[in-house]
């Protein structure tokens, strides 16, 4: 006995129903896609998938690769939060250590001045050669 083809509406919740299947499934090893729908519902035409079918299987495949965290080239996607936290937390770091450098160097000039010594004299060099 031959199994009834599906068409139209019929198609059209298959191919919804194995997409929902699938959505939440890792997009590495399980990813929706024409192909794979094809194959489950047993078609040979890929212009069974143009237009609304192709449309709902895209919006899903979108929607797999959202809930697994990245973009729809695959690549993981970045926590703007994350990313946000991590950028202040370097920027502290940064002051610190500007904050360091200019504490070092009035150390080294109140010394240089203690001692008698001419700090635009020993420092020109370096002036000189960051205003060229």
């Amino acid at each position: 006995m031959k199994s009834k083809k599906l068409r139209g509406e019929h198609l059209d919740k298959a191919i919804e129903d194995i997409c929902k299947e699938y959505v939440y499934k890792d997009p590495k090893t399980s990813q929706i896609s024409r192909s794979l729908i094809r194959i489950k519902l047993g078609i040979n035409s890929r212009s069974t998938f143009v237009g609304k079918r192709g449309e709902i299987i895209d919006y899903y495949k979108d929607l797999q690769l959202k809930n697994a965290g990245l973009t729809k080239s695959g690549t993981k996607k970045r926590d703007s939060d994350k990313t946000i936290e991590n950028l202040k937390e370097e920027n502290l770091k940064l002051k610190k250590e500007r904050d360091q450098a200019i504490s070092d160097y009035a150390a080294i000039l109140y010394g240089l001045k203690i001692r008698g010594i001419d700090a635009d004299e020993i420092f020109e060099p370096v002036l000189n050669s960051r205003k060229r």
